[in-house]
């Protein structure tokens, strides 16, 4: 890891703490999901993280100044009853309001994760390059997670073999960049 790594880091914590006391969750959350016990765990975690970015973005996106008030509250169950994915979702209004698509990407890649995790209990104690290995999807899931422009699959499968921390600090890493761009860009 260079300086510039190390830097690029602390502004990335030290920025999303903002977000974090925006939304009303303690600034040392991605440092407890980091250290979940399993993948398992840190995955339906970093999920729920993404999903609570993602829904304060699309309401704060779709609320306006009428007057100098702010608009939109009455939103607020349909957004929250919208699924992430499909035609008529949160990504699809993500996509309407310009969010980058690699952000789009992630989000999509850790909520089909999510799903596979979640609805098979069997996957509790598997490691999470496991999983996306055996999935038809890994390399669009791969490119998603993945902070890495270019890359050779099969070297970045085996990168994520030999240290399973650092696909979890890849993950980590484009969830705290969703995070600050959703509250510079939208929640500010």
């Amino acid at each position: 890891m260079t300086t510039d790594d190390d830097d690029r880091i602390v502004f990335l914590l030290k920025e999303s703490k903002a977000f974090f006391a925006a939304v009303g969750v303690d600034h040392d959350l991605m440092f407890k999901i980091f250290r979940a016990d399993t993948d398992w765990e840190f995955i339906l975690k970093i999920d729920a993280l993404l999903e609570t970015a993602v829904k304060a973005v699309i309401k704060k996106s779709l609320g306006f100044n009428n007057n100098g008030k702010f608009v939109g509250g009455h939103l607020d169950e349909f957004i929250e009853a919208l699924p992430v994915n499909g035609r008529t979702s949160l990504v699809s209004l993500l996509k309407k309001v310009g969010c980058p698509d690699d952000m789009i990407a992630l989000v999509e890649a850790v909520r089909r994760l999510r799903n596979g995790f979640a609805h098979d209990i069997r996957q509790v104690d598997f490691k999470l390059i496991e999983v996306i290995k055996a999935r038809g999807d890994k390399a669009s899931l791969l490119r998603g997670l993945s902070s890495i422009a270019n890359y050779k699959e099969g070297e970045l499968i085996k990168m994520y073999e030999d240290d399973g921390k650092f696909l979890r600090f890849g993950i980590v890493d484009g969830t705290l960049r969703f995070l600050v761009m959703a509250y510079h860009a939208v929640l500010k």
